[in-house]
């Protein structure tokens, strides 16, 4: 897991995920949404997941099961959330340039050096910025 997934917070999440974080916690749901963003995916009962099905590969076993108990036999749709993870990329951008420079963070982040300094506030420090008065 990125160092942007650890900084996803649960309120920032769509709300049709809130269940799925209550029911399998947020490092399976943020990986249910990196394997499955922005399909429906079908939960089959738990006992038709063994250790080789797509959603035990993404999540674990115990995750997938547990996902199961509660959608099995249903279509369960994974929003992308993409601004969620918009957010938390920015959490950590901002924390990582208070030791990294803005081209570092460009890079981990695959960024633009504009973008973190508009992201970091601070584009008055984009040397490139000129000054209009």
């Amino acid at each position: 897991m990125s160092d942007t997934e650890l900084l996803v917070l649960d309120e920032d999440l769509p709300e049709s995920l809130a269940e799925v974080v209550r029911a399998i916690g947020l490092a399976s749901t943020l990986k249910l949404i990196q394997r499955f963003g922005g399909i429906r995916i079908y939960v089959p009962q738990p006992e038709h997941i063994a250790e080789d099905h797509d959603l035990a590969r993404a999540l674990g076993l115990p995750a997938a099961r547990k996902l199961a108990q509660i959608w099995g036999s249903e279509r369960l749709p994974v929003p992308r959330a993409a601004k969620a993870l918009r957010l938390a990329r920015d959490r950590a951008l901002r924390r990582d340039f208070k030791t990294l420079s803005a081209s570092q963070c460009a890079l981990k982040y695959q960024v633009t050096e504009r973008q973190v300094y508009w992201i970091t506030g601070r584009a008055e420090e984009d040397p490139k910025q000129t000054n209009l008065f």
